[in-house]
């Protein structure tokens, strides 16, 4: 009877964190939409020449870039790594790759865009963003001027979300879910989110240079600009590769092989 208790809260809490992060995730887009819909106030002429100037097209294509990234993770690369395991393990190895989405999307919501895309130091972002605080429906990233911020957020989170679920395929069928919602939790504060403003942040000590940026999320929003740094840096690594290479590798070693239960490693 503990046992079902436990299953039954477990599933509950599971439930709310899943439609929690949805809620979280369709807000930004809301807010875009709302703002391409809404009509122009009247505004001074010097206040109009300073504020950015979004483009509709612009903001179409990079919400659908979002989905499409998106889209990598759930249903791409959970069924992709679901059909790597044994049979008995396939849910458990698609429902990683969900979970990781709604841990990711509140944690990117609630702090990591924060650290990653604001101002602070040469090595972490600052708080000016935490929480959301003081994002407006017309303000935009110095990174992707012509379209909303909330567009901006939403498709960073989105290489957020896909980064830590690729690492989860390192320790498939390896790992209690409890330990990977720990462990995906705080390598997306500790470790992507510093990463990420090294190469992306206005003050982080790589944005200035071509060493680590990375020229795939950039072509979809300046063209011109990742142009210039792929001519600098013929590699083209990116936030994504830099992250997921170096943790793939430590946790494909740190934990020991899986083990046969049985005889039905050897049926599956």
């Amino acid at each position: 009877m503990t046992v079902g208790l436990l299953s039954s809260k477990w599933r509950r809490g599971a439930g709310i964190l899943a439609a929690a992060s949805l809620v979280l995730a369709l807000l930004p887009i809301a807010h875009a939409l709302a703002q391409a819909a809404a009509p122009a106030a009247p505004a001074a002429a010097d206040a109009a020449a300073a504020a950015p100037k979004l483009d509709s097209g612009d903001t179409a294509w990079m919400l659908s870039s979002t989905a499409l990234v998106l889209m990598m993770t759930i249903p791409g690369l959970a069924l992709f790594y679901g059909g790597m395991v044994r049979k008995m393990n396939v849910l458990a190895t698609v429902m990683q790759s969900f979970a990781v989405t709604c841990l990711v999307t509140v944690l990117w919501l609630v702090v990591g865009y924060s650290l990653a895309f604001t101002s602070g130091s040469t090595v972490i972002g600052g708080l000016s963003r935490v929480f959301l605080r003081g994002l407006t429906l017309d303000g935009a990233h110095d990174l992707a001027k012509t379209i909303p911020e909330t567009v901006f957020l939403s498709f960073q989170l989105t290489f957020a979300i896909i980064t830590p679920a690729l690492i989860a395929g390192a320790f498939a069928e390896r790992m209690k879910f409890s330990s990977m919602l720990w462990f995906i939790g705080l390598w997306a504060v500790f470790v992507y989110a510093p990463v990420a403003h090294w190469v992306w942040g206005p003050d982080g000590f790589l944005a200035a240079s071509a060493v680590g940026f990375c020229v795939d999320q950039l072509a979809f929003i300046d063209p011109d600009r990742a142009r210039e740094r792929a001519a600098a840096d013929p590699e083209h690594g990116g936030t994504v590769r830099e992250t997921f290479d170096l943790n793939y590798i430590h946790q494909a070693f740190a934990l020991h092989p899986a083990k046969a239960r049985g005889t039905a490693f050897a049926k599956q």
